[in-house]
């Protein structure tokens, strides 16, 4: 987006131009024309010499004293001064002409970067983005969120039983190992006595694996629960991610629409001051005025 101060720099008439006056083609034009005028000038007075030669009045060269040298330098001075003139001012109008042909080229990623840093609640209509986003990123706790009680207390609980019935399950071999593999007595050495040790199991083999075998009925059971749950919940899931595309392609297709909105008002707002800046015409400084009539009567534009 120009700033105010950018384009009052760019609109500014001071001290080249006005509303009326030279074209930059003019007034190349006429810098053409002093470069033309100016080269035998300075010829002349680079190869100034001071002496003409000859031999029994036999002319050796065709030297002549250049007349009004303090004029002729003047002159040049004045020539140099306007073409200078004339050469800042062409120069000062195609640099603003450049900048604004850059600006017009960059808008669209400006407004874009402009949009990107905008709250999109308070520009795309009340929509919380940062909350559309997190469908697409919704878990578990977000589904327990739509069910009733009871259900989340279901789920809650299958999931916590089989959780840790899993887990002792897991290490039942290691159980059972220890109640078959371990030695009924054992001797333990004190000082120089000897205890013997009597290991009682507190289990039956049986017991156990009545035990291992319920457990893993229940087990079973409350994964299957979990199970339906999770199923139920990836349905979930892809009903957000399907709510989040229609919501995403719908607030996309409306920024891109505000963008080119911006984008179009922006531009002829640019386009707008390029115009203004190419009817720009180069004053004629009234000191130079009569010298530039001259070189235009010598060869009309």
């Amino acid at each position: 987006m120009i700033s105010q101060e950018l384009t009052h720099k760019l609109l500014t008439k001071n001290p080249y131009f006005n509303v009326s006056g030279l074209t930059s083609s003019e007034a190349n034009y006429i810098c053409e024309r002093i470069k033309e005028t100016l080269k035998p000038i300075q010829d002349e007075i680079a190869n100034l010499e001071t002496h003409t030669s000859s031999l029994d009045g036999e002319a050796l060269d065709n030297f002549k004293k250049v007349n009004d040298i303090d004029g002729k330098l003047a002159n040049i001075g004045k020539l140099y001064a306007i073409s200078a003139f004339f050469r800042s001012a062409i120069k000062e109008k195609d640099n603003r002409l450049d900048m604004i042909n850059t600006k017009i080229k960059q808008v669209r990623d400006e407004q874009d970067s402009l949009l990107a840093g905008i709250d999109m609640v308070e520009l795309l209509a009340g929509i919380d983005m940062v909350e559309l986003q997190r469908l697409i990123n919704v878990d578990m706790e977000d589904y327990l969120l739509t069910l009733p009680l009871s259900d989340v207390m279901t789920y809650k609980t299958a999931e916590a039983k089989a959780s840790h019935i899993g887990k002792f399950i897991h290490n039942f071999d290691k159980i059972r190992t220890s109640l078959t593999k371990k030695e009924r007595i054992s001797f333990k050495e004190v000082g120089e006595q000897v205890f013997k040790i009597h290991h009682t199991p507190l289990y039956e083999l049986d017991e156990l694996q009545q035990l291992q075998n319920y457990l893993l009925s229940e087990h079973r059971e409350y994964e299957s629960t979990v199970n339906a749950y999770k199923a139920k919940f990836r349905e979930f899931q892809n009903k957000s991610l399907v709510a989040y595309e229609e919501e995403y392609n719908k607030r996309s297709h409306e920024r891109q629409m505000l963008l080119n909105e911006k984008v179009k008002a922006e531009t002829e707002k640019l386009i707008a001051i390029k115009n203004e800046i190419a009817n720009f015409k180069i004053i004629v400084p009234n000191e130079f005025k009569p010298i530039i009539d001259e070189l235009l009567t010598v060869k009309p534009l």
